[in-house]
């Protein structure tokens, strides 16, 4: 039995859909910030996962390496505000150590919530 015309446009759309969000995941900074703080079991597992095009499994790995990172409590207070520059923050510099952190992880807050909702 052959397939109607809509079923194969739409089945064709999904399949897009999905490559083009995975494509987003890997040009995404958070992959970029987690490629290069993988460990080499990490990286090969990364590599392998690309392979067989596992977005969920890409994510979650991806959320794993960067919760390991130094979080932004611990940092001194010239680099959070070197990371408040380069996320342009009004007043970084004139702002206390907890005033940034708060701003920063807004902003990162903000940013993780926008990606999701263009990956959607």
């Amino acid at each position: 039995m052959r397939k109607s015309l809509k079923v194969i446009r739409n089945s064709s759309h999904v399949q897009f859909q999905d490559e083009r969000n995975f494509n987003n995941l890997v040009q995404s900074d958070d992959f970029e910030v987690a490629y290069n703080a993988a460990s080499e079991g990490q990286y090969k597992r990364i590599i392998e996962i690309i392979e067989t095009r596992n977005k969920k499994t890409l994510k979650d790995l991806i959320d794993f390496i960067l919760d390991k990172l130094t979080p932004f409590d611990q940092m001194g207070i010239r680099r959070l505000r070197e990371i408040g520059r380069n996320l342009r923050i009004k007043g970084y510099a004139r702002k206390s150590k907890y005033e940034l952190v708060e701003e920063i992880r807004n902003v990162v807050h903000q940013l993780k919530a926008n990606c999701e909702r263009e990956s959607v």
